[in-house]
């Protein structure tokens, strides 16, 4: 289940936004750049409010700044097991006619090098640890999901044979744990 945080809390974090750009703004184009408002029309309360166009160019910043903490968080997430399809709910991302939820957590944290989607982590395995190069989760194959993998790492070994195991039957795995 996903918990909802209470009015108050995305209130409170609205603020807290508002705030930080009120700054930004005053910090990057000086004190000129915002004004003191009503908190809506009539109030006593005033609150600091950028003007709109160095307001939208903060704004624009603090996204890229946002993004940047959502792929460290899918970065932890990854390197402690978690699939793609799970940071997909987390992210409330649905399942569409051409991708899964999965699938669509990956394109919006991977990024895009000369053509290719990819995302990088670190493998939690106590055999692995390497710097996995993971190209998603709609990979035929675990070797071309995630490069990598250490010969002895127990994650990948689970993936592989999980692959099998939908690809073959579980009677049909050849020697190889393909």
């Amino acid at each position: 289940m996903i918990p909802t945080p209470t009015d108050r809390a995305w209130s409170e974090a609205r603020h807290h936004i508002q705030t930080a750009v009120a700054h930004l703004v005053t910090d990057a184009y000086g004190s000129q750049a915002v004004t003191w408002q009503p908190v809506f029309p009539g109030a006593a309360s005033r609150q600091q409010v950028a003007d709109p166009l160095p307001g939208l160019w903060t704004i624009k910043y603090l996204d890229a700044l946002i993004k940047s903490e959502a792929r460290r968080y899918a970065r932890r997430a990854r390197e402690t097991g978690h699939p793609w399809a799970r940071i997909g709910a987390m992210l409330r991302l649905p399942d569409g006619a051409d991708h899964t939820t999965g699938q669509a957590a990956f394109v919006y944290l991977a990024d895009n090098v000369f053509g290719e989607q990819s995302f990088t982590w670190c493998c939690s395995d106590r055999h692995c640890g390497q710097l996995i190069h993971d190209y998603g989760p709609g990979a035929d194959h675990p070797d071309e999901a995630e490069r990598g993998h250490a010969s002895g790492c127990a994650r990948h070994a689970e993936d592989l044979a999980a692959w099998a195991r939908a690809e073959n039957g579980p009677d049909q795995i050849d020697g190889q744990g393909r």
